[in-house]
């Protein structure tokens, strides 16, 4: 069976050992609103450890339209990140896939 056509890209960076995550956070989240407004950041948040007790890393799911539109404009988005940028995500664990939301998940907020 062929893959269905990807409609997104999702994004998983793991943070660096050093905890910067804080001290970068208010820049990072002013640069994500426009997007998210647009409607081309779907979803993102922070992965937490096992425990639930820390912040570990990001997940975005990102529309692959207007600035997302292809794989090389969603890794011009992710150097020009604050996050990375700063060395918040370690840049040797950062991976983006095609993604189609094929499960009928509602990304809105409740």
């Amino acid at each position: 069976m062929s893959a269905p056509p990807a409609t997104h890209f999702l994004l998983v960076a793991y943070d660096a050992a050093d905890g910067k995550r804080a001290e970068f956070r208010d820049q990072h989240l002013t640069r994500a609103k426009p997007y998210h407004e647009a409607g081309t950041l779907v979803v993102g948040g922070p992965m937490l450890s096992d425990d639930k007790s820390k912040m570990i890393g990001s997940t975005l799911i990102l529309k692959a339209e207007g600035d997302f539109e292809t794989l090389e404009k969603v890794w011009h988005y992710i150097h020009t990140d604050p996050y990375f940028l700063n060395d918040v995500w370690d840049k040797n664990r950062i991976a983006v896939h095609p993604f189609y939301p094929g499960a009928g998940v509602s990304f809105g907020r409740q």
